[in-house]
């Protein structure tokens, strides 16, 4: 695939997630009925349908936020991760094809950005350039996260 189009194919992704996660954060926040009693039937309470529209919607901005798209993409990943779990388990699986879904696109956002994890930066520019030795392993969690401030600040 061109670079352009992995360019372009990223950003209708993202636009598209951004869409669809301020418009069910949206939802979540402003007391959908749907929405109430989907938590409702999941069993955790009124206050996880708030903090759930507040990580969509947060997700959805940071995906444009440069130096951080992982991060927006990963809480996305997780969230959606949870719905699919829900609806496994409590919910029933006629409706959860959108999760599905979304969750996917949001792990492909998350994998075209990892170089902005702090992980990342593990085995760049230390002594042993593969792996880590239990001579220098605590200096490589310090290195990594140079590693990604510096990273972060060229974007």
């Amino acid at each position: 695939m061109s670079p352009n189009a992995q360019k372009y194919g990223l950003i209708a992704i993202k636009t598209a997630l951004a869409l669809a996660f301020a418009a069910a954060g949206l939802a979540k926040l402003t007391g959908a009925e749907m929405m109430v009693q989907t938590f409702d039937a999941v069993g955790v309470g009124q206050w996880f349908r708030y903090l759930t529209g507040l990580i969509e919607v947060a997700g959805a901005i940071l995906l444009w936020v440069p130096g951080i798209q992982f991060i927006g993409a990963g809480l996305l990943t997780c969230t959606m991760i949870g719905a699919v779990l829900a609806h496994l388990f409590i919910l029933g699986t006629a409706t959860m094809a959108p999760a599905l879904v979304l969750g996917v696109l949001s792990a492909i956002v998350a994998f075209a950005h990892r170089n902005q994890s702090p992980l990342s930066a593990i085995g760049r520019g230390c002594c042993h350039l593969k792996g880590v030795c239990s001579e220098c392993r605590p200096l490589h969690a310090q290195r990594a996260a140079e590693l990604w401030l510096k990273d972060r600040s060229k974007s």
